[in-house]
């Protein structure tokens, strides 16, 4: 909306003023969740990386138009992910599954510090860069040797990776640093990848 806005001739102002209203409209909708203490976001599971991601992402958007709720969103953001971070363990495993709800959590999280560092210097503090670390080793032992994912918690029968469990092994570290994986895990990632009947990615 940002960029097609702030080009000339692209969106009239008429457009412009719809869009602004219905995306004003539906922030609203997050803010009440939280002061409202809505399951979507106070359970602390992937929904809440998930609906946190695209707050954040309005925040930025709006944040010169509409300045004071996009502040509200922002620490909304930043105070109701500590809910999400307890979803880790200390040994790498994410208790809702590995299957889909990982990838939901794990890319909601990346976009969200990339997008956090970019506008505003610093890292979303109830991100644990750590916890991150330790699920990619999770996530490859749970494979079975026909690359299908074994069934856990809260997960259905998938096959394949996508880049995902690369991201969440080398995420907070300098791109110089080793990769905190090993060569027999990196080959097992590696071989469960090829020819893989691939795996959910969020569009």
């Amino acid at each position: 909306y940002d960029v097609m806005e702030s080009r000339p001739d692209l969106l009239s102002r008429t457009d412009a003023a719809s869009i602004h209203t219905t995306l004003v409209h539906q922030i609203q909708l997050f803010t009440s969740s939280f002061w409202g203490v809505k399951w979507q976001l106070w359970n602390g599971n992937n929904w809440t990386p998930y609906l946190c991601v695209a707050a954040l992402e309005w925040a930025i958007v709006f944040w010169h138009e509409e300045r004071t709720m996009a502040e509200e969103v922002l620490s909304i953001v930043n105070d109701i992910m500590w809910l999400h971070r307890p979803y880790f363990t200390e040994d790498g495993v994410y208790s809702e599954g590995v299957a889909m709800y990982t990838y939901m959590s794990l890319e909601a999280q990346f976009a969200m510090d990339a997008l956090h560092r970019a506008s505003f210097g610093s890292p979303v503090a109830a991100i644990d860069a750590k916890a991150l670390n330790k699920v990619a080793r999770w996530m490859a032992a749970s494979m079975s040797s026909d690359a299908y994912l074994i069934d856990f918690g809260d997960s259905h029968r998938k096959r394949g990776w996508d880049m995902t469990v690369v991201e969440a092994a080398t995420f907070g570290r300098n791109a110089s640093s080793v990769l905190p994986i090993d060569r027999d895990v990196y080959r097992h990632i590696s071989s469960t990848m090829y020819g893989s009947g691939g795996f959910y990615t969020n569009p």
